[in-house]
């Protein structure tokens, strides 16, 4: 897998798999790669909200479990929530 960071040690869920669901479920909307090209709505990419030091890993599992703004079908599993958690603050650069 390309460019795939691993999870940070002590990270819940799986990035790999989290990736996976991104490319599947939220790329209509979100870059989900850092190299990824660009999104056709406004919606932040994954590199941009990985950044964010006000997202934690707690919200951004609840978030991602619920539906939300305009995307279809995006209730997600608690092990899907965690496996998309866990890849996208892979993504967060240490600071």
């Amino acid at each position: 897998m390309g460019g795939l960071r691993r999870a940070r040690p002590g990270a819940a869920g799986d990035a790999g798999r989290g990736l996976r669901i991104a490319e599947q479920n939220c790329a209509r909307c979100h870059v989900v790669q850092p190299a990824g090209g660009t999104g056709w709505t406004d919606a932040p990419p994954f590199l941009q909200i990985a950044q964010d030091p006000k997202i934690t890993r707690a919200w951004m599992r609840d978030f991602v479990a619920k539906l939300h703004m305009h995307m279809l079908n995006t209730e997600r599993t608690p092990a899907e929530a965690d496996a998309l958690t866990a890849y996208l603050l892979s993504l967060r650069r240490k600071p």
